[in-house]
């Protein structure tokens, strides 16, 4: 059985270790940003790298060597993070790395 673990991390700002995505330079609205959510945890970014233990890693699952498909729920939802918010566009950028053992 092989472990699958995946660390997000927020493009905008590499440093970010919160849970919530900083918004694109370009994005217009402000007091926002984006949480991306495995189910119904909210993930919280790390560093781009797939070593064990990495910051905020989380298990994304377990399969079976050999296995072809694998899914992970993820979804993603607008927070507010100031109080007021100005409308506009508001968009995020992440990667995230897997790995297995």
């Amino acid at each position: 059985m092989w472990v699958i673990t995946s660390t997000l991390t927020d493009l905008t700002n590499p440093g970010n270790r919160s849970n919530v995505l900083s918004l694109t330079r370009d994005s217009r609205a402000t007091g926002v940003g984006i949480q991306v959510l495995n189910g119904s945890t909210v993930l919280a970014y790390g560093p781009d790298s797939n070593a064990s233990g990495n910051i905020n890693q989380w298990k994304a699952g377990s399969v079976t060597p050999g296995t072809a498909t694998f899914s992970i729920p993820l979804s993603a939802r607008y927070v507010q993070t100031a109080g007021s918010v100005t409308p506009g566009s508001a968009a995020g950028r992440a990667t995230f790395t897997m790995s297995y053992q």
